[in-house]
């Protein structure tokens, strides 16, 4: 399955988190293009929704899948946008821009209750800064933006060309506000916030593609490496894995928590899990605790929320804690929503037998001390693999500049 094969793939769960009535942000590049081309065949199925595009060429798409378009200005708050991105960190922050879009993007998403970024694998990184950062800037004054973002990188301790991007015609690409776009290869950036902070502060920065705290849920899809996994074959059933990951929001960090692991080919949803089935997965999920990981997911939804809105008004801080402590007992009841979905997918993909099985064991010793060692096993696991990731990208640039080096291209 080829990238644009997996976009696709990764687009077409996103639509099921559209619901009848929604207020709709489209993104704008090849993926999000996927997602409007699929809502659009559900509109003329019958689907009722309304949507704001975040570009002339989304605008141009969606009218032609016959989706019915609104504004900000008539429609100022969003249930949900889905965009693409040209990073994705392991935190959920992003780097968008590439296809110069950015600032509309990003008014669109802050507007929207929920953000869900749809990709391929390729675009999962450990850090942030492979792919260069757009800069959108009022082409007034353009050579003093340029110095002052020039000057701001360099105190934060990065470093890399900045470039003017180019239309196909050759001259200056001009964004749909009249904007120009400076293209920053810095390589890494170990502090986006600072880094966004810092592009923010600048006169003639209209906006930058670094997206902090916005995504809620990315959805990745990727082909499997050829060979076997769990038992089964993947190479040659067109499978395709997709990764569903939840940013979660603590009252002490953002963590991201990898929610949904399945394997999706064109049988995975044809089979209809028994009632015995599903009776025996939520035993199972009692026993394993399996729900845990979903926890904060309401507090940190309502916590997102909060922060949003006391960002506009600070003095708003009161209220908006009682408004919170509501909603949170408000929706406690509808976590049962997600151990009942877990349930189903097991049973989609277990027999009864085989549950009743699995059951059995994580209800034996051993499988009472793997439920017992398996968090700190995990814990320790993503640890390590996140200083792995950084120091093997660490190396990966120095070879790849080395090489470069050798091919006498001055770095």
């Amino acid at each position: 399955m080829n990238a644009d094969a997996q976009k696709r793939a990764a687009a077409s769960r996103a639509v099921e988190f559209v619901r009848p009535g929604m207020r709709l942000g489209l993104g704008t590049g090849s993926t999000a293009k996927h997602f409007v081309e699929l809502v659009g065949e559900r509109v003329c199925a019958g689907l009722d929704i309304i949507a704001v595009p975040t570009s002339e060429a989304t605008r141009a798409d969606a009218e032609r899948c016959g989706i019915r378009l609104t504004t900000l200005d008539d429609t100022p708050e969003l249930d949900l946008t889905v965009d693409g991105a040209d990073e994705v960190a392991p935190d959920l922050s992003l780097i968008k821009g590439g296809g110069g879009a950015l600032l509309r993007e990003k008014i669109v998403a802050a507007a929207s209750a929920r953000m869900v970024v749809i990709a391929d694998e390729s675009k999962w990184v450990p850090r942030l800064g492979r792919f260069p950062l757009p800069i959108e800037v009022a082409p007034f004054g353009f050579t003093a933006t340029l110095k002052a973002v020039e000057k701001a990188i360099t105190e934060l301790g990065a470093s890399g060309p900045l470039s003017l991007r180019q239309g196909k015609d050759g001259h200056a690409f001009v964004t749909d506000g009249g904007h120009w776009i400076i293209d920053a290869a810095l390589g890494r950036i170990d502090d986006p916030k600072a880094m966004a902070d810092a592009l923010a502060g600048i006169p003639g920065v209209m906006e930058h593609g670094l997206f902090i705290g916005l995504a809620q849920t990315v959805i990745l899809a990727g082909r499997p490496a050829s060979g076997s996994s769990n038992g089964r074959d993947y190479s040659s059933n067109g499978a395709t894995m997709m990764r569903m990951i939840e940013a979660v929001k603590s009252t002490s960090r953002l963590a991201a928590v990898a929610a949904v692991l399945v394997m999706v080919s064109p049988a995975a949803h044809s089979q209809q899990p028994s009632a015995p089935a599903i009776a025996t997965a939520k035993e199972l999920i009692v026993a394993t605790n399996s729900t845990a990981v979903f926890t904060p997911l309401i507090a940190g939804v309502v916590e997102q929320a909060k922060l949003l809105y006391l960002q506009q008004n600070p003095a708003l801080a009161q209220d908006l804690n009682e408004i919170a402590a509501q909603l949170r007992t408000e929706l406690a009841p509808r976590f049962s929503e997600l151990s009942d979905e877990m349930a189903r997918l097991y049973a989609t993909h277990f027999t009864n037998d085989e549950l009743k099985a699995i059951l059995v064991f994580y209800q034996s010793p051993v499988g009472k001390k793997l439920l017992d060692q398996q968090p700190n096993v995990v814990e320790s696991s993503m640890k390590f693999a996140q200083d792995w990731a950084n120091k093997l990208s660490d190396q990966v640039i120095a070879r790849m500049r080395a090489e470069l080096k050798k091919r006498g291209h001055a770095m």
